[in-house]
């Protein structure tokens, strides 16, 4: 028993002591060094092996608000409720629309709107407009047997990338928010952030799935100029992004709210072959200014592309 013991400590020293453990230990202290703030809680993980590389969140498996960061699940819900056509075509009646953003009263955080736009462009600028009309149709489409086949589509999309299954909607005021809800407007469906960046990891694997090819491009558009996430900047082989600005919900760690909620920002690297996945929640901001701060993180990692320091070529992020 002794010698099992000691045979499993020498393992695990022999684990810490590996190139990997070693980068990700510096990391993570660097990341903490240099983004010290209590109001900056953060993710960064290896997307194929799922190692943890830096964390600072007081409770990942807490579930939190997350905004937008929900809108691309409800594309992916909706995708199923198309034609098994693989390119639906825009006469479709039930391919992605396209929709006309009229702004604040569409419902989105545009006051002027962001006008006629499809998938991608809706992704790029968090069209709360489009992804509304997602959302109400899903809640519309009913089966032959009157169940609401929307929901039962999403419900599935969620088992599939391990997010929670969308709260109930019992009561008529429930039901009458169902769609913000959906996209992230109000705090009623909640997520670890633990499980969202299980979610967008799957997601950044699925490159040879037609609609989450799509949605792919979608943030890659975001972090392009123009898109919500355009502060992110530039990076070595590109970045996907995704901005959320979640209801602010007091915590013991945040016992007052701002009335500008809490920012968010999943930014997947590099863009061409994903291998890392940052998450950032920067407290009383907007999803944007969270995208700025991950910018800022992600340069700070971009040393450590050189290889100087002796770590594995996939965790350099290169193609051999």
């Amino acid at each position: 028993m002794c010698f099992a013991l000691f045979f499993l400590l020498l393992l695990n020293s022999r684990a810490q002591s590996a190139p990997a453990g070693l980068y990700a230990q510096a990391t993570a202290t660097m990341l903490a060094r240099n983004f010290p703030s209590p109001r900056v809680d953060y993710l960064l993980v290896d997307i194929h092996s799922g190692q943890t590389i830096a964390e600072r969140w007081p409770d990942a498996n807490k579930p939190v608000p997350v905004g937008s960061l929900l809108k691309p699940f409800v594309a992916l819900a909706y995708s199923e409720l198309l034609p098994d056509s693989p390119e639906p075509s825009a006469s479709s009646p039930r391919s992605f629309p396209v929709v006309h953003c009229h702004g604040k009263s569409d419902g989105c955080w545009r006051a002027g709107g962001h006008g006629s736009l499809g998938l991608e462009a809706a992704l790029a600028g968090s069209c709360n407009a489009y992804f509304l009309a997602l959302a109400r149709d899903l809640a519309a489409t009913r089966a032959m047997d009157g169940q609401v086949a929307g929901m039962a589509a999403l419900q599935r999309v969620s088992a599939f990338y391990g997010l929670p299954s969308p709260p109930e909607f019992g009561t008529d005021a429930q039901l009458q928010r169902m769609p913000q809800t959906l996209i992230g407007l109000d705090a009623d469906w909640r997520v670890t952030p633990a499980a969202l960046v299980h979610a967008y990891a799957v997601l950044a694997a699925q490159s040879r799935n037609k609609v989450v090819q799509r949605l792919l491009t979608g943030l890659k558009l975001a972090a392009d100029r123009g898109g919500t996430a355009a502060k992110i900047g530039e990076h070595l082989g590109g970045v996907l992004a995704k901005t959320g600005t979640a209801p602010c919900v007091p915590e013991s760690d945040a016992p007052r709210c701002l009335a500008s909620g809490d920012g968010l920002v999943v930014a997947i690297f590099p863009a061409e072959e994903p291998k890392f996945l940052l998450l950032v929640r920067r407290r009383g901001t907007t999803g944007a200014v969270a995208a700025e701060l991950a910018g800022k993180m992600l340069s700070r990692l971009e040393p450590f592309e050189s290889g100087a320091d002796g770590r594995p070529d996939t965790l350099r992020g290169e193609t051999r």
